[in-house]
């Protein structure tokens, strides 16, 4: 291997604009964001990323991107499934939340199947909806 010290992958950011049906357009990439090669594949693929941050002492919120390409082969499901399960074991006290624009109608299904529910009181981003994880029963 060479060395690649300073050299960066940019990913197209194109933001509100992909909500809901995926557009690859050039035109419609409002900006890159710069990433190490190491997240990257041995091809430079860079799939996608979730992470999550606490919003307030009782919530902690959950949120992911999955880069187009990769859209339907349950990629984000998985990571976030991974995600969920850290968060629950880390801060089993917090709420956990995700913000959604409801026209984001892929991520919105996944939310939904990984257990969250619409609260019903606005998000703090603008037209997104809050949804609130409500952790499986346990049936002994």
């Amino acid at each position: 291997d060479g060395d690649q010290s300073g050299r960066v992958i940019r990913l197209p950011v194109i933001g509100r604009v992909a909500a809901g049906t995926p557009i690859l357009a050039e035109q419609n990439v409002e900006e890159h964001i710069a990433v190490a090669p190491e997240v990257a594949g041995d091809d430079g693929a860079f799939i996608g990323c979730v992470g999550a941050v606490a919003r307030t002492a009782t919530d902690v919120e959950i949120g992911f991107w999955l880069g187009v390409p990769y859209h339907g082969n349950h990629y984000g499901a998985e990571m976030a499934q991974a995600m969920l399960g850290r968060l629950r074991d880390v801060f089993p006290e917090k709420r956990i939340i995700a913000e959604c624009p409801r026209e984001n109608s892929a991520s919105w299904r996944l939310l939904k199947k990984l257990g969250f529910s619409p609260s019903g009181t606005g998000a703090a981003r603008k037209g997104a909806q809050l949804l609130v994880y409500q952790a499986p029963a346990i049936v002994e």
